[in-house]
């Protein structure tokens, strides 16, 4: 063997690992992990059911592209429930104002993807809503708002023939019969689907709802009527008039 060949052999060899590495890379999936802060926050408003969760999500081996995360819930009782990712806030920094004050600098957008790199943690405050709940109240909502633009032909002042109109109580109804919070405990299974596993990732967690976390959400039913009844329309959710009330239970991983 001659030399040239011998000294091509031995730059063959040296780039054989970063080969490997190339491979090895293209070949694996990544692994998933979340971890939860020691609370969440849950709450019921014209958004439905809701759940914050704040929460670390790491990967391992490759980066990940999360596309869908689920919050499956079964309560003590056997009752079952999905939510569906809505939004990630992300806190980018703290600032003080000329008061002194704390004032947090957040980032929020629509749920639609989340990269998750090898490298670093991402830490999201993670919105869970009820689609199917939302699908419903828009459909009660949107034949409220079509009654009291028929009304206003006649009339401008449609507020005290709307009130009594079947479209206000239906609507009404629905939001108040749909707060199925439960006292007592649920079993909640994340469910997080990344585009390259054909199984999702599962972390499991328990909390417990108390007869007082459940009264002050049935508080938000008379709330939502009261503001109805004043306005003839669905309070917004971020209304500066109307403080919805929330709850928070602590959080615990199962094994």
């Amino acid at each position: 063997m001659s030399p040239e060949e011998i000294a091509a052999y031995i730059g063959a060899a040296a780039w054989l690992p970063q080969i490997i590495s190339w491979v090895y890379k293209a070949l694996s999936k990544p692994s998933l992990k979340l971890i939860s802060s020691p609370t969440l926050e849950l709450g019921y408003t014209p958004y439905g059911p809701i759940i914050n969760l704040t929460s670390s999500i790491s990967a391992e081996r490759r980066d990940a592209l999360i596309d869908k995360i689920e919050l499956h819930l079964v309560h003590d009782k056997g009752e079952k429930r999905v939510l569906t990712w809505s939004t990630l806030n992300e806190k980018l920094q703290e600032l003080r104002n000329y008061k002194g004050e704390t004032v947090e600098a957040t980032k929020n957008q629509p749920a639609i993807a989340l990269k998750v790199p090898t490298i670093t943690l991402v830490e999201k405050l993670i919105g869970f809503q009820d689609l199917e709940f939302q699908s419903n109240f828009k459909m009660h909502l949107s034949k409220l708002e079509e009654l009291q633009r028929f009304l206003k032909k006649e009339n401008p002042d449609t507020k005290s023939k709307l009130i009594a109109s079947k479209e206000f109580n239906d609507l009404n109804n629905y939001f108040k019969n749909q707060m199925y919070w439960k006292e007592g405990g649920y079993q909640l299974s994340a469910v997080i689907r990344e585009v390259r596993l054909k199984n999702p990732y599962i972390e499991r967690f328990r909390f417990t709802l108390s007869k007082s976390d459940v009264e002050r959400l049935h508080e938000n039913c008379s709330k939502f009527e009261k503001d109805m009844k004043l306005n003839s329309s669905a309070p917004a959710e971020d209304s500066e008039v109307l403080k919805w009330n929330w709850v928070y239970p602590q959080i615990e991983p199962v094994e």
